[in-house]
């Protein structure tokens, strides 16, 4: 993967010797055959990341952002992802030229605990992008001291409950509000990208 010296990563996570073990441009097979492309992500990516949140159905809007926010708001919210500290961003990307169909990141929160959250396009859903996408964050993030993942969900969206429940991690559930649960979901040492990829029943090939 060649990226350009002046452009950077959306990253400020330590990456040292860590993005060789998550083959941070590789194609990976979905559950139905498709392929998709799986990269770092970089700041010149915010417009797709736009795009992406603009081609949800309402109904994925809520389940992403707990309500069905529109227009200036989704751009905001973009922009706010893709400049958050202490960050690793992954994109999945899909056709020529590329379009982005899935997003997913972690925030540090301190030095062993990290917020993770997603967002695949509507046509993706169902094919186990997601859990592949989980296991190569959990590879960065335990490379980098992180213990456990911390997520909110609503307690009706069940495609991402199945996410969590696939990967195989030891997961808690703690209830905040009655249409939200909080997840923790603790990483293994070991890593586990190819465990996630096995378990949402894809594969990956490293592009030549």
């Amino acid at each position: 993967m060649h990226i350009d010296p002046e452009e950077k990563v959306q990253s400020d996570i330590s990456l040292t010797g860590v993005l060789s073990k998550v083959n941070p441009d590789a194609h990976v097979v979905l559950r139905d055959g498709s392929t998709v492309r799986v990269r770092v992500m970089r700041q010149s990516d915010e417009p797709g990341l736009v795009k992406l949140f603009q081609s949800l159905s309402e109904e994925a809007r809520c389940q992403r952002f707990f309500c069905p926010i529109k227009d200036a708001a989704l751009e905001a919210e973009a922009h706010r992802e893709a400049n958050l500290k202490d960050t690793f961003s992954l994109l999945a990307v899909h056709g020529v030229p590329e379009t982005v169909v899935g997003h997913a990141f972690y925030a540090a929160l301190n030095q062993t605990r990290a917020e993770v959250a997603f967002t695949i396009a509507d046509e993706f859903r169902g094919r186990g992008l997601a859990t592949i996408l989980l296991g190569q964050l959990a590879d960065v993030a335990a490379a980098n001291g992180i213990q456990v993942f911390e997520a909110e969900v609503m307690g009706s969206n069940q495609a991402m409950l199945n996410v969590f429940r696939e990967s195989g991690f030891p997961i808690n559930r703690l209830c905040c509000l009655p249409r939200e649960l909080g997840l923790f979901c603790k990483i293994p040492k070991c890593p586990v990208a190819s465990i996630c990829s096995c378990r949402g029943r894809g594969r990956t090939r490293v592009r030549p």
